[in-house]
Order: C-alpha cells, then sequence, then structure tokens
C-alpha cells in the first residue's frame, strides 16, 4: 500500500496536467473553428468530458477502497479502469480489511486455549479434591472425616468459603451453609434448620455419619419457605389482633 500511493499521486497530477493541456487544446480548436467559421458540436465535448469523469472516477473510488481497507491501491486503480464501476462496487461489498480475518482467527484460537486450560485446570482441582477424599478418609472414625477432609473442602479455588452441604448429625440432618474453622477434632459452621434459622454449631468429626454436596437453589429453597411462612405468620396475628 505504501509503495502505491506515491504513484497514485505522481498519476494524478499527471492526470491533471494533461488536462489542463487538453483544455488548452480544445480552446485554440474552438478558437481556430470559430475563425474558420465552422461549428463545433458542444454535446461531444459534453460527453467526451462525462466519460473521462466516469470512467476514471471508478478508478480512483475502488483505489480509495482498496487503501481504506489495508490492500495495495494500485492493482485496483487499474481494475477500476478496466470494470467501470462494476470492480469498485463489488470490492466494497465483497473486500475484506487486510489481516482482519486472520486476527479474528487468532483471537478465536487464544479464546479456545484460555477455555480450554480453565477446563484442564477445573479438572485437575477435581482429580486433587477427589484424591483428597479419598486419602483423608479414616476408617476408624465414625464417618472417616478428618481435619484435612474439611480444610481442603472449606475453601473453593478462588478462596470463597465453600458449600453448601448437607450432613447428617446426631442422627439429625442439616444444611451447612458454610465452614467458618477446622478445629484438630471439631469444625465450627453455620448451619441453617428446616425453619431457616442461622446457627452456628461445633461439630465433632466422630459425631458426624454422612456430608454431602448440595446445590445453593435447596439452601435458598429453604431460606424462601421459612421467610413465606414467618410474613404468613406475622400476617395472622395482625388479623387477629385486628378482630380484637
Amino acid at each position: 500500500m505504501g509503495t502505491s500511493e506515491p504513484f497514485l499521486h505522481s498519476l494524478l497530477d499527471l492526470i491533471v496536467r494533461y488536462g489542463d493541456q487538453a483544455m488548452d487544446y480544445l480552446t485554440k480548436v474552438g478558437k481556430d473553428t470559430e475563425k474558420a467559421q465552422l461549428k463545433a458540436d458542444p454535446m461531444t465535448a459534453i460527453l467526451i468530458a462525462i466519460g473521462l469523469t466516469f470512467w476514471l472516477g471508478s478508478a480512483f473510488w475502488a483505489a480509495s477502497i482498496a487503501s481504506c481497507r489495508r490492500h495495495a491501491s494500485l492493482p485496483h486503480f487499474l481494475m477500476g479502469l478496466i470494470l467501470p464501476w462494476i470492480w469498485p462496487l463489488y470490492i466494497l461489498f465483497n473486500m475484506e480489511i487486510k489481516g482482519e480475518r486472520e486476527r479474528k482467527e487468532l483471537a478465536a484460537q487464544e479464546a479456545a486455549k484460555r477455555e480450554a486450560e480453565e477446563a484442564e485446570k477445573a479438572r485437575q482441582l477435581e482429580a486433587v479434591i477427589k484424591e483428597q477424599r479419598g486419602l483423608i478418609r479414616d476408617d476408624g472414625v465414625k464417618g472417616g472425616y478428618t481435619r484435612d477432609y474439611f480444610l481442603a473442602i472449606s475453601r473453593k479455588e478462588d478462596g470463597t468459603p465453600g458449600g453448601p452441604w448437607k450432613a447428617v448429625f446426631f442422627d439429625r440432618e442439616v444444611l451447612v451453609k458454610q465452614i467458618l474453622e477446622v478445629l484438630d477434632e471439631v469444625i465450627s459452621v453455620e448451619m441453617v434448620d428446616r425453619k431457616g434459622k442461622m446457627s452456628k454449631m461445633r461439630m465433632p468429626f466422630n459425631k458426624i455419619e454422612s456430608w454431602e454436596d448440595t446445590d445453593q437453589q435447596e439452601l435458598d429453597k429453604v431460606l424462601a419457605d421459612a421467610q413465606a411462612a414467618e410474613e404468613a405468620e406475622s400476617s395472622h396475628k395482625r388479623k387477629t389482633t385486628l378482630k380484637l
């Protein structure tokens, strides 16, 4: 593109120079015709001028489109002369910005690479957690849960609290929102009962019968149901008070 731009400027200067000479020549011919008392055909001159403008305008428009889209201007200038207005209209709707396709392909490859890396990290993390859960369970303890096990699951990879979980403790099923602290023989947790009440509790490892992952939706449902029940109870009390 850089080498063709000076050529186009030189070509434009050449066209202007010869155009001026042509106008001088036509003026001279007109005067000679007038002296010879011959009738000139102005329509022919107008048509020739329009034709030249149309022809050269096609070439310069094609070159301008190519230049704006980072392509060499000269080949498209010549094509604009060979195919007046057909070629510039064609490249206007079909020519891509040079390097744009490669940039998009590179961006897609980088995005796919990042996704693959993230998927591999997630897979490795899951494998590590599964391995830890398999190795740190103690069959000599009821439930087999140990301090290392709860340390491994208390935090997610990004450092945020893990959870929620569904646990069976003293033959009672509870929902554990998060693990607050892991000690040598007990864990401190924040739990939610079926009435939606939050409380903190210390759970000895040897009293935990089962511990399973659960989804956030179940916890949210318990809290929503508890809030709805509380609102219904409050509404009932207000109605009873008004009746009295």
